[in-house]
């Protein structure tokens, strides 16, 4: 009965402090209370009001500069047609949005096509994100425009960093054999044999696989 008592007497007294303490500092728990519903609330408002009709609108926008861009119109998608915005005036007037991070994906790939290596990488690395195709891939090309600046050490850097980005049968061994060749180039012989079986023994039913043996008969030899 003491030991309940004395427990008795210690939940009391404990509950006395927190009500004293509220007690005191109200004002300045109300202050804080206030701060953080205060933030809440800006973030709601510039959210409903302002970040998801921007989006919204940015997504709207970005449309005609993709259709340019695949049916291969590639100054027209990046400048526009006087009518629709091309992917430039995207990534300047809707910067934050997924249609101006995806502008710099598209941005990157025509600077690429035009053997602008310098400025494909500015805007490929710009871009973030992405699915498991073109995030991976957008990494790659990093790695093409390294190599074709003559900076392989480099190149294979991003073509690793690109296949381990997403595990998939179409990226991860395509960049891998990439990496196994530059090596091959570089006189890592060790590098690139570790390079060629993974393509053989993670990604067998790759298309890079099929042929894969040679490589790594040719990698051993030597």
């Amino acid at each position: 009965m003491a030991k309940e008592k004395e427990d008795s007497i210690d939940v009391e007294e404990v509950v006395s402090k927190t009500e004293s303490f509220l007690i005191e500092n109200q004002k300045k728990l109300s202050i804080v209370l206030g701060a953080v519903l205060g933030i809440v609330a800006i973030y709601m408002l510039y959210t409903v009001f302002y970040a998801d009709p921007r989006e919204e609108d940015a997504g709207q926008a970005i449309w005609k500069a993709e259709e340019y861009f695949f049916m291969d119109s590639l100054d027209l998608a990046l400048q526009g047609d006087g009518q629709y915005p091309g992917f430039f005036d995207i990534i300047d007037n809707y910067s934050g949005t997924k249609a101006a991070n995806l502008s710099n994906y598209y941005v990157g790939v025509i600077y690429m096509k035009s053997g602008q290596y310098e400025a494909a990488l500015d805007y490929l690395g710009a871009f973030s994100g992405g699915d498991n195709m073109v995030g991976p891939t957008a990494i790659g090309l990093m790695g093409d425009a390294h190599y074709q600046l003559g900076q392989p050490e480099k190149a294979v850097e991003y073509y690793l960093k690109a296949a381990g980005q997403s595990k998939n049968e179409l990226t991860a061994p395509r960049f891998l054999k990439k990496a196994g060749d530059v090596f091959t180039e570089l006189n890592r012989q060790e590098d690139a044999l570790k390079a060629y079986e993974r393509i053989k023994y993670d990604y067998p039913q790759s298309s890079e696989a099929q042929e894969i043996d040679r490589n790594i008969a040719r990698v051993s030899a030597s």
